[in-house]
């Protein structure tokens, strides 16, 4: 039975009685037919009243951004119902993975409908891939559990194929890379410059140093990730990137970055070295056994 709930969280969608109706404005018919799923994009288009007067296609793709994230938040609320009652500790490690992946989700959609006013439908077009590949991260956690049931592909594609459907219809045109004097246009001056800096110097730049024998901030890296945390509690946002500098030594640690603009230094090669021992067979789902799990939106280094 928990198994069955288990797989009832993998991003859930409101399982509603979809039909088609017969009165969708033609240009919403023509744009959905755009779409790999035409027919999720026609029935939710129907089932929604701020559909009428759509005129323009930028509207479309708001609205369908917009119930994207509908259907996803609504999600979230039956899983919190259906909640089971885990018989083992890897039953509690994929429904952890997924409550925080599906957060995360959430999160990349509401960037869709709310986007910065510097943001471009490139910028769209990755935050919409980052969640529909958090559900594929769910789907493989699950299924880590050697778990088989054929309501599996039915709860988890609704929610799915809207984020494919919305991929399909913000796609921008290609775009190549540019470069300024060896480096991308996004960098920034100042991550030019840490970046063409020798290790030493950049140990003086440090913003936090981690040190195992007591002589930097912290004796430990999740210390230090925690600390930069408080300098930007909201997780997101721009912001001037925050180095941590790891002095020599074996880091035997398991972190999670959530943090944007960190950067993380150390003395060398075979000097700073992190290790963690975390595994599948341990326990773990490939998602969480991570020595370094980086799951935030921007600027990683």
């Amino acid at each position: 039975m928990a198994f069955h709930q288990l797989l009832t969280f993998v991003l859930i969608s409101v399982l509603v009685s979809l039909s088609l109706s017969d009165d969708i404005p033609p240009n919403i018919k023509t744009w959905c037919s755009q779409t790999p799923y035409p027919q999720y994009c026609e029935d939710y288009m129907a089932h929604d009243s701020r559909s009428s007067g759509l005129k323009s296609h930028s509207d479309f793709k708001k609205l369908a951004m917009q119930i994207t994230l509908d259907q996803a938040i609504q999600a979230k609320s039956n899983n919190r119902l259906h909640e089971p009652k885990f018989s083992n500790g890897r039953e509690k490690a994929a429904w952890a993975d997924c409550t925080e992946l599906y957060q995360n989700t959430i999160a990349r959609l509401n960037l869709t409908v709310n986007p910065c006013a510097m943001c471009t439908d490139y910028d769209v077009q990755t935050w919409l891939s980052t969640a529909l590949t958090n559900l594929e991260t769910c789907r493989t956690s699950v299924m880590e559990l050697g778990v088989s049931d054929n309501i599996f592909s039915l709860v988890s594609n609704n929610v799915s194929n809207l984020i494919i459907n919305a991929l399909a219809i913000n796609k921008p045109p290609p775009k190549e890379e540019t470069f300024d004097d060896g480096f991308p246009t996004w960098a920034s001056p100042r991550d030019r410059k840490l970046l063409q800096m020798e290790r030493t110097s950049l140990a003086w730049k440090a913003d936090l140093v981690v040190a195992q024998d007591g002589s930097g901030n912290f004796k430990t890296v999740s210390e230090a990730i925690n600390e930069v945390a408080k300098w930007n509690p909201s997780g997101v946002g721009p912001g001037r990137r925050h180095v941590v500098h790891m002095k020599a030594g074996i880091y035997q640690e398991h972190m999670q970055v959530y943090t944007p603009n960190m950067m993380f230094t150390g003395d060398g090669i075979g000097k700073t070295v992190i290790t963690g021992s975390m595994s599948v067979g341990g326990g773990a789902t490939t998602f969480n056994s991570a020595t370094i799990g980086e799951f935030n939106q921007l600027n990683f280094l």
